[in-house]
Parts: C-alpha cells; sequence; structure tokens
C-alpha cells in the first residue's frame, strides 16, 4: 500500500476493485476487499438491522446492540455483516458502550493491540493510548459510526452509509 497511486485487488483472476491505497482501505467495496487490505484485518460482525430507540443499529446473534450512523437506511431485519477497523473502536468514556471480553493485551510501544470478544466473536482493537485492562477484564467500547463499513451478507458488497 505504501509503494502504489493505484492498487487492483483481483480474486481469482477477477477484478474485485480498483483504487488508490486509502481509497481500498476507507471504501472497500465489498467484503473481499476489506479484509484483503490491512493489517490488523477489519473485524466484522454478523447482525441484522433493527431499530433500537427510533434509531437505526445491527442486532447480532446474541443481541448485542452495534450503532450505526443515523443516516444509514436499511429494510429492518436485513442480513447484514458490520464493519470496523482496529484504529476505529475507542474505549468509552462515560462506561457505556458495546461490553468487549478482554483475551489478550499486547503493548507494542507507540500502541497496544487489544484482542477482545465482541458479541461471541473475536476482534482486535489498536489504542493509541495505554490501557490498564488484562485479560478477562471487561472494556466498553465504541465504534467510530462515520467510518464503519456495512456489507450486505447474502452478496458481500458493500452498503451505503
Amino acid at each position: 500500500m505504501t509503494m502504489a497511486d493505484q492498487i487492483v485487488v483481483l480474486n481469482d483472476g477477477r477484478v474485485e476493485q480498483i483504487g488508490s491505497p486509502l481509497e481500498l482501505y476507507d471504501h472497500p467495496a465489498n467484503l473481499f476487499v476489506a479484509t484483503f487490505i490491512g493489517s490488523p484485518s477489519m473485524n466484522i460482525i454478523d447482525g441484522v438491522v433493527a431499530r433500537h430507540d427510533g434509531a437505526p443499529a445491527v442486532r447480532t446473534r446474541d443481541g448485542t446492540l452495534l450503532p450505526v450512523s443515523p443516516g444509514f437506511s436499511a429494510a429492518e431485519g436485513k442480513q447484514v455483516r458490520y464493519g470496523f477497523r482496529p484504529e476505529h473502536l475507542s474505549i468509552s468514556a462515560s462506561g457505556k458502550g458495546i461490553a468487549a471480553s478482554v483475551d489478550v493485551v499486547e503493548p507494542t510501544g507507540s500502541e497496544t493491540q487489544v484482542h477482545l470478544t465482541i458479541a461471541g466473536v473475536p476482534a482486535v482493537a489498536v489504542f493509541r493510548e495505554r490501557i490498564s485492562a488484562g485479560p478477562g477484564d471487561t472494556l466498553y467500547v465504541e465504534p467510530d459510526t462515520a467510518k464503519l463499513n456495512l456489507f450486505d451478507a447474502e452478496t458481500g458488497r458493500a452498503l451505503e452509509r
């Protein structure tokens, strides 16, 4: 990604997306591109479009409600795949948010990678600040809804934000 002006992402000889490295990273056309570009990879959690307190959300299999941007409009009950980059997750300052169980904490110097379980699904978060959590602890996290990627569960294609 650091040496290219344009990238062509191929899957079994088929062009999935062409664009600048950051365009592919920030706005992947589909689930294949989303999980292919970036390290650690984009986190993906399955769910259905729901409403919570009148606002759109994604409900996971275990009932966890994941926030989406207020302008998101998809039919209630639509199966989706909820995608967020590890660096687009923050620790909730209010102590509210999505409960995430800490599995592993990896300080790397300038960043800390935290392996979590959210709604029964493994996920990775990257924090720039130091954190004091350890395995077995619960963190309350919030995804940056302006940077979410939602995908049609059937086709894998990106949905409008």
